[in-house]
């Protein structure tokens, strides 16, 4: 499992490293967008993106009133950021002290905060405990963020699954396991919130499947209010 995990890594990068060579404007923003949400941290995709992040902040000087120049230049900021990697930091201060549109200035203060929490949620997304290969590259990714105990990386899971909408079954499986366990025993907000978006993203992505759960949930005057407010089948 571990060398095919390792295979499919690095054809994942390599299919990442030639759609930065070739993509622009909304194409090029989705594949930082899908880097960022990959959880790799390869120096030499780092340093692609980071030769990149040079020839657009250049872009962005010289014409700093184009929107589109500013978007590829903050996706690619938070593609790099997302490697968890200090290297990070000099590309961002850059881009705040010496951007000319206040939307790239504000975009990089906030990643500047990120780094670390990114090189945390690499290093969970990367343990190979639940990967099978027959599987999506995602999916053991999604499960190790949902399992932990870092509701923040729970949460940023769940956003991430529903932005791509390629969860499977067994992705699903485990969130209505956790769901079961956890929802009469909350722990804090965060907690809370994490459950929250479990039941949103059955609600909104494995409908069928889930039905009975969510409609348990919303039935159930001990479950908290916010969780059978999101259990609720649109």
């Amino acid at each position: 499992n571990l060398d095919a995990l390792s295979k499919a890594q690095a054809a994942e990068i390599n299919n990442f490293s030639q759609l930065l060579k070739s993509e622009k404007g909304d194409s090029l923003i989705a594949t930082a967008n899908l880097i960022t949400g990959s959880g790799i941290s390869d120096l030499d995709l780092l340093k692609q993106i980071g030769v990149m992040i040079d020839k657009a902040f250049s872009k962005h000087m010289q014409n700093p009133r184009n929107n589109d120049l500013g978007k590829e230049l903050n996706a690619l900021l938070r593609a790099h950021t997302s490697f968890g990697n200090n290297k990070s930091h000099d590309y961002l201060d850059r881009a705040v002290d010496r951007g000319k549109s206040s939307g790239v200035r504000n975009r990089a203060l906030r990643l500047k905060n990120k780094v670390y929490w990114f090189k945390e949620r690499n290093s969970t997304m990367q343990q190979a405990d639940h990967y099978e290969a027959s599987q999506h590259i995602m999916t053991h990714r999604y499960i190790n963020l949902i399992t932990s105990n870092n509701y923040s990386l729970r949460r940023w899971g769940l956003e991430e699954l529903s932005r791509q909408e390629n969860g499977e079954d067994i992705v699903f499986d485990t969130i209505r396991k956790i769901l079961k366990k956890e929802m009469l025993q909350i722990r804090s907000n965060l907690h809370l919130d994490s459950l929250a978006w479990m039941c949103k993203t059955l609600a909104r992505s494995d409908t069928e499947n889930s039905r009975s759960l969510l409609t348990s949930i919303v039935k159930n005057r001990r479950v908290s209010k916010k969780l059978r407010k999101y259990a609720k089948i649109r």
